[in-house]
């Protein structure tokens, strides 16, 4: 029997669209809150677990990266900024492919009749979550069915996106010894206490104008916020194109990949005008170090522009890399990398011995041995509990292979949920922060489970074990003593070297793709005394490794 499907990038168009009178659908959600509020709301909607296999998540991720060799990418010249570009454009296309092969699954097995969406249409910023794209993209994949927009907002070709220059117009006193970093986050307060112990001031840039109270704080510690303030330019300087002829299972989708065209052309605009302000930075100021979490977009751009102007640049990326066991999980690897590891000539460090695996089977040169500088570290605790915690994506940046989808996550828990009678250890489940508002409703229906947004280092000090896919919390929890468990249902994928016999006593990292065995596993972890962490972890503290590491670059 033909059916007639509502389509909704999140659980706002859901609800608007629930709220329009329509009769006889079923929902097919792309996030976890839109599957939470259909089974809320009792709203019939695809499982989409039972439409998306391991072959799935590989030509997704293959097929993507054919098409990315097909894009033209020469008129963005800062290597960071064509990386985030690369990042974003990973993600839309992976978003066009899983929309067209889930529709051509469901459509085998029930013919459409009908696709229903919001029709809207919208563009914040690059990497922003709000941005509203999916009633063009189905408009422009689904000529041969039949499309009901209930507003036409996606038809708007007025889309409203400032074309900017942007400038640091602050003047720091000369005389300073200024650290330039990317941010305070990931534990980057670490480099703040050093440097109020080996009298070095911190600058980095800020978007958004911080008050004054908080300013004269930060400034006690000699802490240095410096805007990135901007103003309207319309040069339209738009001397390139993009890509007109890209097709997938012989559907064009070049519209689909680079909309809206004049908003994107405008990002790259701004690149190179926050690239340029970024370079004056450097020029106008003395600085001795630079430090960014991040190998792109403007923490990448600091490496960049700090390499040019001979000032010292490091990465200190806040992510886990492990060396890949088939062509798969290598590719996988790979796209992740490029986020955190630099140009060959700017140095980054490698906190683990998984890193390190992972920078000598790609013959990586440029890494700097460490030990942990950011990642979470706990000495005292009193571990009873068990903790499940992974990466999480939504519809606009989703990966697949080895990060699990929300409606993996989601059996997940109802597996956990099930198991929890057959100990008497807590299961606490800490969500990725964009599900953190789903806490309520997710502990109402998994009774069994304690949900917690809780901060890592107060949570470590109750945990005996971690059970994860793919995360940093990984090394968060290596880091901290606290052995991980490696829980792959799937079969799909292993993040790093580790024991896959349950059964084998004080293993730091088990890898465990059979249900029956996570209880066992639990159990010889438990009663396991002389863990062996020295595989997976260097020797040493974080206080110690920083204070090694940046007298090494400052001297």
């Amino acid at each position: 029997m033909p059916q007639k499907i509502l389509i909704a990038q999140d659980v706002k168009e859901l609800k608007f669209l629930s709220g329009k009178n329509i009769k006889n659908f079923k929902c097919l959600p792309l996030d976890l809150k839109t599957q939470l509020y259909c089974i809320d709301k009792g709203i019939d909607y695809f499982d989409l677990l039972k439409f998306s296999d391991n072959e799935f998540h590989s030509k997704v991720q293959f097929d993507t990266e054919k098409i990315i060799e097909q894009i033209d990418l020469k008129y963005l010249k800062s290597k960071s900024f064509r990386e985030e570009f690369i990042g974003w454009l990973r993600a839309r296309i992976y978003s066009i492919i899983f929309l067209i092969l889930i529709l051509e699954k469901i459509n085998s097995e029930n013919k459409i009749e009908e696709i229903i969406v919001t029709g809207w249409g919208n563009f914040s910023d690059i990497m922003s979550q709000y941005n509203y794209f999916l009633s063009y993209l189905v408009n422009n994949l689904f000529k041969n069915i039949k499309i009901t927009n209930i507003t036409n907002d996606f038809k708007n070709k007025n889309i409203h996106f400032d074309q900017r220059t942007y400038f640091f117009n602050e003047e720091l006193k000369k005389g300073r010894n200024l650290i330039l970093l990317s941010g305070l986050g990931y534990n980057f307060k670490r480099i703040f206490y050093w440097t109020i112990k080996n009298n070095y001031s911190i600058v980095y840039p800020i978007k958004e104008k911080i008050n004054f109270f908080k300013k004269k704080f930060y400034m006690l510690f000699k802490i240095y916020p410096i805007q990135l303030k901007s103003k309207s330019e319309n040069s339209n300087e738009f001397n390139f194109s993009f890509n007109q002829n890209i097709s997938y299972n012989k559907i064009p989708i070049s519209n689909c990949i680079f909309h809206p065209e004049l908003p994107l052309k405008k990002v790259i605009f701004n690149y190179k005008k926050q690239s340029e302000a970024i370079d004056t930075l450097f020029k106008k100021h003395k600085l001795k170090l630079a430090i960014s979490s991040t190998a792109r977009g403007i923490g990448g751009c600091i490496l960049e522009r700090a390499q040019e102007n001979n000032v010292k640049a490091l990465c200190i990326p806040h992510g886990t890399l492990s060396s890949g066991f088939d062509e798969k999980d290598k590719l996988y690897k790979k796209i992740i990398s490029r986020a955190i590891i630099p140009d060959s000539n700017i140095k980054f460090v490698s906190q683990s011995k998984i890193c390190e695996n992972f920078v000598k089977s790609n013959k990586i040169s440029n890494f700097v041995k460490s030990g942990n500088l950011i990642f979470t570290e706990i000495r005292k605790k009193t571990r009873s509990n068990i903790l499940y915690a992974v990466t999480q994506k939504d519809f606009h940046n989703m990966q697949f292979h080895g990060v699990e989808t929300f409606y993996e996550f989601f059996d997940n828990l109802n597996y956990l949920n099930s198991i929890c009678s057959q100990t008497n250890k807590k299961f606490i489940v800490k969500p990725h922060p964009q599900e953190f508002d789903s806490i309520n409703f997710l502990q109402n229906k998994f009774k069994n489970l304690i949900f917690t947004k809780e901060k890592n280092d107060t949570l470590f000090k109750k945990i005996m074990v971690t059970i994860s896919f793919s995360s940093t919390i990984i090394e968060d929890s290596l880091h901290s003593g606290v052995p991980v468990i490696l829980f792959d249902r799937w079969n799909r994928y292993q993040h790093c070297n580790a024991e896959k016999n349950p059964s084998k006593k004080n293993a730091a990292v088990y890898y465990l793709n059979q249900e029956k065995n996570l209880m066992q596993c639990i159990k010889t972890i438990s009663n396991s005394d002389q863990i062996n962490f020295e595989e997976f972890i260097f020797d040493g503290n974080s206080n110690n490794n920083l204070d090694k590491v940046m007298k090494s670059f400052l001297n």
